[in-house]
């Protein structure tokens, strides 16, 4: 319904950031998929980072659910830290998403 049948349509969209001083790298993923999960593993090429990650999660219960005046942090994603071994990381994205991923150089 919200999404067109497109075919070879990819449904994770990843953008990477690295921070002017080089020390930070922030993986934004958007999972477009509008019912299903998906399962990625992330492998950074030339970054080692630290062993914990901060991930925050914009996952909405409904596609449509917005903040207002009332609930102003109804959307509010929720960041937990996690540790992680060597250059590379498995993610499951809800579907409809947006994950946000900060690693720190060692």
């Amino acid at each position: 319904k919200w999404h067109p049948k497109i075919e070879g349509m990819r449904w994770l969209d990843p953008l990477a950031l690295l921070s002017p001083d080089q020390r930070h790298q922030t993986l934004l993923v958007a999972n477009r998929h509008p019912q299903s999960a998906i399962e990625t593993n992330i492998k950074l090429a030339g970054f080692i980072p630290e062993t914990k990650v901060e991930i925050a999660r914009l996952a909405p219960k409904q596609l449509l659910e917005q903040a207002n005046l009332d609930t102003p942090d109804a959307l509010r994603p929720p960041t937990e830290t996690i540790r992680i071994q060597g250059d590379s990381l498995m993610l499951t994205l809800p579907p409809h998403s947006l994950t946000r991923v900060i690693f720190t150089r060692r």
